[in-house]
């Protein structure tokens, strides 16, 4: 969580943009294809809720009390961007001095993005409903204890029987793994949501101070953490075997045993365990490198129209870590996205290229579609281990379709089939088909 210094920094950053970035703000417009408002709603996520339904324990209905990596994303994208743009709004329409009018705008952001971290659908939330999620899938059921509203709280855990993590384990070992760093990952993934709006709908949000303090956030838990989901999740990469081992037939002793606890503190690490996790930290900072972060949210490329944007990502995966570069490419009609994968085990890498278009539109008769397919290509460590050297192909297919009712109100399916392999936000590692359906509202 924030503390003193970190505060500051983050202040000092809504302080530079105000005062130098300010100018890189342009009109919004109403069209369609650039909503300054964009919500989605998934509605029906399949398999994932057969599996939450499961796991619940009760009928359809209580599969949405844990939500899939899509909905999570996709409800808190909605809290972040509906938050920034009221800000917005007041800014533009104050009738208070400029300098009254800045103070309440970045400092209500600040507070607002603060507070938010311990309230649902805030980024803590978000943290916890990934771990959820992971766990579901094996009929876990879980609470998520940001209902409660723990203001000030410094960690807000997802309790789980750890027989039932080993159970996990069991039938799938990296799904273990990535069930500790996968809060990071759903962290990850608002943050780029966020930044694809404000590029190809030139929304101009506020999103910065979140970008910040959650990036901030998550690397000092990742290098700073006496103990958590980032020490486990290293410990577990050297140790799943023994750790599964150990809670399938757990000693009657067992409170001594404080290594083989869920969230093991950082002392129990061996060296080279140690020196993994640290080494996470250092490519970490990796992703403070986009001119996104300062407040650039656009880059011009000539006179033509034509723009771009760029950003750095490491994330921990099931099998060790990703280092990945994302190019945002738009020339109207085309909004492009193209990114290069460095997935890592302990000594290894395995490359994969990804491309996705967004909001193709396409009109048949009268009628008018937003068309964004994704392809992914590449390898990942075999069976998704941490020390072999061996590849195994890695490939997803996806192609989202909204349908406009009118000008503000677009349903939507999106269809999502992937070989085995761990892919951020998608709930299985194991080869899957999804589905989701809802509604997206642009205003």
């Amino acid at each position: 969580m924030l503390n003193k210094t970190n505060i500051i920094f983050l202040l000092t950053i809504l302080l530079l943009h105000s005062t130098v970035f300010a100018q890189t703000e342009t009109n919004d417009t109403d069209t369609v294809a650039m909503p300054r408002l964009k919500l989605d709603f998934p509605l029906l996520d399949f398999p994932y809720q057969l599996d939450a339904m499961d796991a619940t324990g009760g009928n359809f209905l209580t599969s949405y009390s844990i939500m899939s990596m899509q909905q999570s994303l996709a409800i808190s994208q909605n809290a972040y961007s509906s938050f920034h743009f009221g800000m917005k709004q007041f800014h533009n329409n104050s009738s208070f001095s400029k300098w009254a009018t800045n103070v309440i705008y970045y400092g209500g952001v600040a507070l607002g993005n603060i507070l938010m971290q311990w309230m649902p659908f805030g980024t803590t939330w978000l943290h916890e409903e990934y771990h959820r999620a992971s766990l579901a899938t094996y009929k876990i059921n879980t609470e998520n204890l940001t209902y409660l509203f723990p203001i000030g709280m410094s960690e807000i855990p997802v309790k789980v029987d750890n027989r039932d993590s080993a159970r996990m384990g069991k039938k799938n070992k990296p799904d273990l793994i990535r069930s500790f760093s996968v809060g990071m990952e759903g962290e990850y993934m608002l943050i780029d949501s966020l930044q694809r709006n404000n590029f190809f709908y030139n929304q101009q949000l506020l999103h910065e101070f979140y970008y910040w303090q959650t990036t901030s956030n998550l690397h000092i838990y990742l290098t700073k953490g006496e103990s958590g989901d980032f020490v486990s999740w290293s410990y577990l990469l050297f140790n799943a075997d023994e750790w599964i081992e150990f809670w399938e037939n757990p000693p009657a002793d067992i409170a001594t045993h404080e290594k083989h606890e869920r969230k093991s503190p950082r002392k129990h690490l061996h060296a080279n365990e140690l020196e993994f996790l640290e080494l996470q930290g250092k490519l970490h900072y990796l992703n403070y490198i986009s001119p996104m972060m300062f407040g650039i949210r656009r880059i011009p490329i000539g006179t033509s129209g034509t723009a771009m944007n760029f950003a750095m990502r490491h994330q921990l995966t099931s099998f060790g870590y990703d280092i990945s570069a994302r190019v945002f490419l738009q020339k109207a009609p085309f909004n492009m996205v193209f990114t290069l994968h460095n997935y890592m085990n302990y000594r290894n890498w395995f490359p994969a290229i990804e491309a996705e278009l967004v909001d193709f539109p396409v009109t048949i008769g009268s009628s008018t579609f937003l068309l964004s397919p994704r392809v992914l290509i590449g390898v990942q460590p075999q069976a998704q281990g941490f020390k072999t050297s061996s590849p195994e192909f890695l490939g997803l297919i996806g192609l989202r379709v909204d349908y406009m009712v009118t000008k503000n109100i677009f349903p939507y399916t999106n269809i999502t089939a992937k070989t085995n392999g761990h892919i951020a936000g998608i709930d299985y590692s194991t080869p899957s088909v999804s589905a989701q359906m809802g509604l997206s509202l642009r205003f």
